[in-house]
């Protein structure tokens, strides 16, 4: 039931980043019958700018403090938790502070360039100073140490409709990229105060001393290795839309920003999974690495039939967005052809961080995400768009290159299989894409990835009682679980 508990909780992280990515969608969607895709590379590019200054001067707080309110949590002890929040969020915001600073003074001093503007400057140190992927990341962090995560995504999914709603209408009263960029600040700080909210109402979070040396100490030594891979990570999504803005254009910029956010919301399947698993593994005494074995399983079997679909049909969801947008498709198929390994890369990294082997984590942060930073100079004035786009899957292949030696001395075994039994389940319906519609062949190619899953093992029984706990209160789950059995049976074929 502990699984299920995780799982559950991983249905609110996802359905909140996929409502907020579907907001989010919707927001360029409309706004890409007002802007051209040159203002969108540009609002990209500034926002990239902010998300990358944003991680260097994180030091990686709001990763390395799961591993202490993950083992609070499971201690029943609220005062460790209290002591290391607070201490991680004041380092946080003080630390978004310098950053936001440095902006300002490169705005100030006139030093704008690489096709950025004072303005966009100032707007990247404002989102900056608001938190963008620093000390809001805390929120996020003690939500998912304590499973409570539909508070980020209640808080994640309300933000994003404001940005809609008003930067929309600030673009529409022809206020071009700053509309579109108040928007994002707007987002920013309304996802800060909802989660304030929540806090206050819902955690018993007082402290006597808010600050505590020793949990700095503590937070520093578990962040600082993180803080490699994190910001290599960061580096390694963002730098790819700053090297295409300040090399190509703000075109290309738009189209490439467009593919890999689509691409994110796949990804982000296995990642709402795994991710709530490192506070729980953290917490745990035995049995990390099956827990880690069945993640991943089902992290494939959830993500692979929808990444395949929008493999084969990239133009489904481009299409929505106009016809200059189309272009990217093989950008955006190239970025989803990495999907079989992303699963087994993350949960491997958040298994040896639960273990303390912060080594391992650089290690392999570096593999993946090194090679792409060296290639982005070379492969995008190449290739373009589609040139970072293979830059950042090459990281993919770099990174389980090195994950092989590092998972034999840790005495796990990767579950090859996993991913090729999940490639096989959508593949034959989609062999015949070009001869039926895609109407046809998405509902047979789920079809019969649920029959190729169930009668291979990569679905097991056990998984379907999780599965429905996870979407359904518990007394529901309770009566709808004995009628799926002559189904199920059917299905194993017993």
């Amino acid at each position: 039931m502990a699984f299920a508990k995780v799982l559950r909780n991983s249905v609110w992280v996802y359905a909140g980043y996929l409502l907020s990515s579907f907001l989010g969608y919707a927001y360029w969607l409309l706004l890409s019958r007002i802007v051209d895709p040159g203002t969108v590379g540009s609002a990209a590019a500034t926002i990239s700018l902010s998300a990358m200054v944003s991680a260097v001067f994180s030091m990686g707080i709001y990763i390395g403090v799961q591993r202490f309110l993950g083992i609070g949590y499971g201690k029943g002890d609220a005062d460790l938790v209290a002591r290391y929040f607070w201490t991680a969020l004041l380092m946080s915001i003080a630390l978004s502070l310098c950053a936001g600073l440095s902006l300002v003074a490169l705005s100030f001093l006139g030093l704008e360039g690489y096709n950025f503007t004072s303005s966009q400057l100032m707007f990247a140190a404002l989102l900056t100073f608001l938190g963008l992927g620093s000390w809001s990341g805390m929120f996020t962090a003690l939500f998912k140490s304590t499973l409570r995560t539909k508070f980020s995504a209640t808080a994640s999914t309300v933000s994003a409709l404001l940005k809609l709603c008003i930067g929309l209408g600030l673009v529409y009263a022809g206020m071009g990229l700053t509309g579109i960029l108040l928007g994002y600040a707007i987002s920013a700080l309304s996802f800060d105060l909802f989660c304030l909210f929540f806090i206050s109402r819902n955690f018993r979070m007082g402290a006597s001393n808010p600050i505590s040396r020793s949990a700095i100490g503590d937070i520093m030594r578990a962040s600082v290795v993180s803080w490699i891979p994190a910001l290599l990570s960061l580096a390694g999504q963002w730098l790819g839309i700053l090297g295409i803005y300040s090399i190509i254009g703000g075109h290309q910029t738009g189209l490439y920003y467009v593919a890999f956010s689509i691409a994110s919301v796949i990804y982000a399947i296995p990642s709402s999974i795994l991710d709530l698993l490192f506070p729980v593994l953290s917490g745990m005494d035995d049995g990390r690495k099956r827990t880690m074995d069945r993640a991943i399983r089902l992290s494939l079997v959830i993500t692979v039939p929808v990444a395949l679909l929008m493999l084969v049909y990239p133009e489904i969801p481009l299409s929505l967005l106009g016809e200059n947008y189309l272009a990217a498709s093989g950008v955006l198929r190239v970025l989803l052809s990495a999907i079989l390994l992303s699963p087994l890369l993350s949960g491997f990294s958040y298994l040896v961080y639960s273990y303390g082997k912060y080594d391992y984590v650089l290690l392999l942060g570096l593999a993946i995400n090194a090679p792409r930073i060296v290639l982005y100079p070379f492969l995008a004035p190449a290739r373009g768009e589609l040139g970072v786009a293979l830059a950042y899957v090459i990281g993919f292949i770099t990174g389980l290159l090195a994950c092989i030696p590092l998972s034999i001395k840790v005495g796990f075994r990767i579950p090859w299989r996993y991913p090729l039994l999940a490639m096989l389940g959508p593949l034959p319906p989609l062999l015949l894409s070009p001869f039926i519609p895609w109407q046809l062949a998405c509902p047979l190619s789920l079809f019969s990835s649920l029959v190729i899953y169930t009668r291979s093992g990569l679905l097991r029984r056990e998984d379907f009682g999780d599965m429905i706990f996870a979407l359904l209160p518990q007394e529901r789950t309770q009566k709808i679980y004995p009628r799926l059995s002559a189904f199920l049976r059917i299905l194993y074929g017993e």
